[in-house]
């Protein structure tokens, strides 16, 4: 009797999971269709939808979710509490779905995709190189050229939805934050995802996207200098228009401290390894190291 007593109560447990990812299916495709944004009904689907998902997933409920873009109802609030709600499980699987639906992105919301794979991979800032959770770097489900493919289109679909790059040293667009996430992957993904903007550069039909574009590699290379390979004259080329067509001197990028290092050793005790280091330098990564001309010019002219 043990033994049917186990199963009865793993079947309840089945049956409990399925009964709540389906009343939240329901709750979401009825809210959609909802007139009143304040009304009651649409504050339930805010607050029961993450808990009655949390352990369940199904292809019916992400497609409910993530397809409410014309809906009134807050729903980057309802994608943000399902991220923090979801069992690591059910976000995994969420995101295989996303990835193998791509092909026709205007029936979702973007920018909803885009938050949820932000917010699920376990890095708060584009500018934290590292986190303690799971992160796109330790996920093999992002390493493939088919997944970078993918990523890559998700997050041109939503560039072009929110406009131009925001060119200070802070400010990232959430778009251009999920591109910086997979070149922390490493230096194949990151030359495979360079190839594909590359190819979109080619593809637009207007200035301002390719504009857009070329901001998002020198972006990529400013932040990963070493996982970009610039044996490509045409990458050559794009980094060297953009970077004369916008201010890019104070975005971040890990060689500055290097650089910083060897300037304030040359202003102090000038020396030929310090000379032969900015050389070298020069030669691998020029655009980096012409950033620094105000500072060369100070310490020339003392």
């Amino acid at each position: 009797s043990e033994p049917n007593e186990t199963s009865n109560k793993e079947q309840e447990e089945h049956t409990s999971n399925i009964d709540k990812n389906t009343v939240a299916v329901i709750l979401l495709e009825t809210s959609a269709t909802a007139m009143d944004a304040n009304s009651e009904w649409n504050r339930a689907v805010a607050r029961w939808t993450p808990v009655l998902s949390s352990t369940d997933g199904t292809p019916r409920l992400w497609k409910a979710l993530f397809s409410r873009k014309d809906c009134d109802l807050d729903t980057q609030c309802i994608i943000s509490a399902c991220s923090l709600s979801w069992c690591p499980f059910n976000v995994a699987l969420c995101r295989d779905w996303i990835l193998s639906n791509t092909n026709d992105l205007s029936n979702y919301d973007i920018q909803g995709i885009v938050n949820f794979l932000l917010q699920t991979s376990g890095q708060q800032s584009a500018h934290a190189p590292y986190c303690q959770q799971e992160t796109f770097s330790t996920s093999t489900s992002f390493q493939t050229k088919e997944s970078v493919g993918n990523l890559v289109n998700i997050a041109f679909e939503c560039a072009k939805q929110a406009g131009q790059v925001i060119d200070q040293r802070n400010n990232v667009a959430s778009w251009l934050h999920l591109l910086l996430l997979v070149a922390q992957t490493g230096k194949r993904q990151t030359n495979h995802m360079i190839s594909i903007l590359l190819s979109k550069v080619e593809e637009a039909k207007c200035d301002g996207i390719r504009m857009l574009t070329g901001e998002a590699i020198l972006r990529i290379y400013s932040y990963y200098p070493w996982h970009v390979n610039l044996g490509n004259p045409e990458l050559r080329k794009l980094l060297v228009d953009t970077s004369i067509s916008i201010d890019w001197r104070e975005w971040r990028t890990p060689l500055d401290e290097h650089l910083n290092n060897m300037f304030r050793g040359l202003k102090q005790s000038p020396n030929q390894r310090l000379v032969q280091g900015l050389i070298d330098l020069s030669k691998g990564h020029p655009l980096i190291l012409l950033r620094k001309l105000d500072l060369m010019a100070e310490i020339l002219q003392g």
